[in-house]
């Protein structure tokens, strides 16, 4: 935005709820969101308290400078409460960007989103198709990984990054942005990372890369791979842009999440676990919450496009067996199983649209400011 902005002549002031690379991206930040995310619904109750004291920081500034658009992302938990006090009391005109998945979960919400949005911005083709029909003002403008992933180095170049050179497999683990994750996901990817080392041999050892934040998060996953007998020796951590790693790699360990679209777009077979707290799972399951899938690219496709496994499914052993499927210096490798996910992955690109996402986002912003 700040570039059209300028392009335009235009002055631009963006005061934003997020993170510091929004920060670093040219945005006033009103409060800092990095330690606000959890998963599942017991660790989430420490959040509460500061969560609402964090609205009351956002409503009060808003009250004060009157901000010509507001621009929402994702999480309809607080936003669509949030909109509805910026149209009612404020009368703002409000974008939402990546609404709320109501066309795959649920449609309790749907009718709110389209009555309190001057503009709803859809990243999937069956996203639109469902706000339209409910009658929202919406518009597709694509998904932005398909913009940003096409700045990623290609393979060679990031195992030069990584100083890694072997003649091995190069397998990427992603378990965890969140600390639940660590807790929950880590240990059945690690243990299946060690089960895969013991059937490859010496001879095709696997490196694996590990994307981390910060000392302490490798100080935690270093501490569960030793645990669970993971050679610590064979990981390649990297604190950088996380798509060097990605890009790295001839496999994916991984949970569910954003990354398993950038792995799809980047071409890497992935193998997705997933798991929940007891207590969290336990309530889901009394609440009849079932979802159909849990990878996106899975969700986006509606069908299994990659091998994904949750809660008592995700079994190191299970997970190793499919991972070493889509090896081909594996002695299980299946090329049918490979084809198979590479050519949902074009049908993803097909739908996720082309480049510019990012741009059309900013042009549709920028067409509510004076």
């Amino acid at each position: 935005m700040h570039r059209l902005a300028r392009e335009r002549g235009m002055e631009l002031q963006v005061d934003a709820l997020a993170g510091i690379r929004t920060e670093d991206a040219g945005a006033k930040l009103i409060g800092n969101t990095a330690s606000m995310s959890s998963i599942g619904l017991w660790e989430a109750l420490p959040l509460v308290w500061p969560s609402l004291q964090l609205q009351k920081v956002v409503r009060d500034h808003v009250k004060r400078e009157r901000p010509d658009v507001a621009v929402l992302l994702d999480y309809p938990g607080v936003n669509i409460p949030f909109q509805k006090f910026l149209k009612k009391d404020m009368a703002l005109p409000c974008i939402y960007y990546i609404p709320p998945n109501e066309w795959l979960w649920s449609k309790s919400r749907t009718n709110s989103v389209c009555k309190y949005s001057d503009k709803i911005l859809s990243v999937f083709p069956s996203e639109l198709r469902h706000f339209q029909q409910a009658g929202g003002n919406v518009e597709f403008v694509g998904h932005p990984l398909v913009d940003q992933v096409s700045h990623a180095p290609q393979k060679r170049e990031a195992r030069e990054i990584l100083s890694i050179q072997t003649d091995g497999p190069v397998i990427v683990l992603l378990p965890a942005s969140r600390k639940q994750e660590v807790r929950y996901v880590w240990p059945i990817l690690a243990r299946a990372a060690a089960i895969i080392t013991q059937r490859m041999g010496n001879e095709q050892r696997p490196t694996f890369v590990i994307s981390v934040i910060d000392d302490e998060f490798q100080e935690r996953i270093e501490l569960i791979a030793a645990e669970v007998g993971l050679d610590v020796q064979q990981l390649v951590f990297w604190k950088g842009d996380s798509r060097v790693a990605l890009s790295a790699a001839d496999l994916a360990l991984t949970k569910s999440g954003s990354v398993n679209v950038e792995l799809a777009l980047l071409g890497v077979p992935q193998v997705v676990a997933y798991r929940l707290d007891r207590v969290t799972a336990q309530i889901a399951k009394l609440l009849r919450i079932k979802f159909e899938h849990v990878s996106l690219v899975n969700v986006i496709m509606e069908e299994k496009i990659v091998p994904e496994y949750i809660q008592e499914e995700a079994n190191p052993e299970v997970i190793s067996n499919a991972a070493l499927k889509l090896l081909s210096c594996s002695t299980t490798f299946d090329p049918g199983a490979l084809e198979k996910q590479l050519e949902g992955y074009r049908r993803l690109e097909v739908e996720l649209g082309g480049p510019g996402a990012s741009d059309r986002v900013a042009e549709e912003v920028l067409a509510f400011c004076p």
